[in-house]
């Protein structure tokens, strides 16, 4: 006589709540906090339904970094995801500060684990891509986290990129909208609030910047050290040097407390490493689609006067153009103009 297997035996039961194990395992750590020990990870399995692509979502929400381990697609459009769950940088550092002149400086001079996050409600020189000045009114976030430098292998372009991911990850677990780390397919514009990812660091929304993400290293002998900055605007900026937004144009949901846990467990699932956490995923995939509903609002791209069509990204983010001879790639913003 056939039997059903464990899993598949285990797949045909839910709970009483009808919102599935993994939300049910989630709660009773919410309740139990040491029934995990400090540097473990717990590894859950689902399909792709609407419970199983908001999973992640909610354990980010709920204060757990994730990661996909490894996914199985089937021909029949049915996709397994296996991920990591775990407590984002339980061995760093968190501070924050009334004034600092810019939390990257601020870290890169003081000697802080890896992980460390430290945030200031006032910047007095914070800066983004070529030392443009990042304005950070009050009320909205300014942060830094110190990187393992081994990071660093796969270009400061991408990570860049990597972290405007983070950013739009943090805003949809705050909405409970499906993580666009999980699936490319969760990049669509009408799935995550039109927030897309302009080349090379910025996160836009419709109505202008919203967000900038900044890597820099620095090299002391045989030391390095790697620090992400991000800056959001909460309210509404007031500016007239380029179209910009705050997240209060999206959602009066999430206060600055609640947006720097979140933002810090997005980062955490993107570089954070460890013994029982996944190696990092390429998420190309993820960054040209987000890439993709900026470039589709028509933008067009011009280098020296030139028209350059925007094709793709390579590994290290680096922009693949093509100017109707022949394929460039650009590796700089430097007098790149998008209108």
């Amino acid at each position: 006589e056939e039997k059903l297997g464990p899993l598949e035996d285990a797949g045909l039961v839910d709970t009483q709540e009808n919102n599935g194990w993994g939300v049910a395992l989630l709660q009773s750590l919410t309740k139990e906090t040491d029934l995990l020990k400090p540097g473990g990870a717990i590894y859950l399995l689902h399909t792709n339904n609407e419970r199983g692509n908001l999973l992640q979502s909610r354990w980010r929400a709920a204060g757990w970094a994730t990661r996909i381990s490894s996914e199985l697609q089937f021909d029949d459009g049915e996709r397994l995801t296996c991920f990591a769950a775990w407590k984002p940088h339980e061995k760093a550092a968190r501070q924050s500060h009334d004034v600092l002149d810019s939390t990257n400086q601020y870290l890169m001079e003081t000697d802080l684990p890896i992980g460390s996050m430290v945030t200031a409600k006032q910047q007095l020189a914070g800066r983004g891509q070529r030392k443009r000045v990042w304005d950070t009114n009050e009320g909205d976030f300014a942060g830094s986290w110190v990187l393992d430098p081994e990071l660093m292998e796969c270009g400061p372009g991408m990570m860049q990129l990597d972290a405007g991911v983070a950013v739009i990850d943090a805003i949809c677990a705050s909405q409970d909208i499906p993580l666009p780390s999980a699936h490319w397919t969760n990049c669509n514009p009408f799935s995550n609030h039109n927030l897309s990812i302009h080349w090379p660091n910025d996160v836009w929304a419709d109505s202008g910047k919203l967000a900038g993400c900044l890597i820099e290293g620095r090299q002391t002998g045989k030391h390095q050290k790697v620090v992400l900055g991000i800056g959001l605007n909460l309210g509404i900026p007031n500016t007239e040097d380029y179209p910009s937004t705050g997240l209060s144009d999206i959602t009066n949901s999430v206060t600055l407390e609640g947006f720097t846990d979140l933002i810090d467990t997005a980062v955490s699932s993107q570089f954070e490493t460890g013994i029982l956490i996944p190696p990092r995923p390429n998420q190309k995939n993820a960054v040209w689609a987000l890439m993709t509903n900026h470039l589709s609002r028509g933008l067009s791209l011009k280098q020296d006067a030139e028209k350059l069509t925007v094709t793709s990204i390579s590994k290290a983010g680096e922009l693949i153009c093509h100017d109707g001879r022949k394929r460039r790639i650009i590796s700089d913003s430097y007098n790149l103009i998008w209108n």
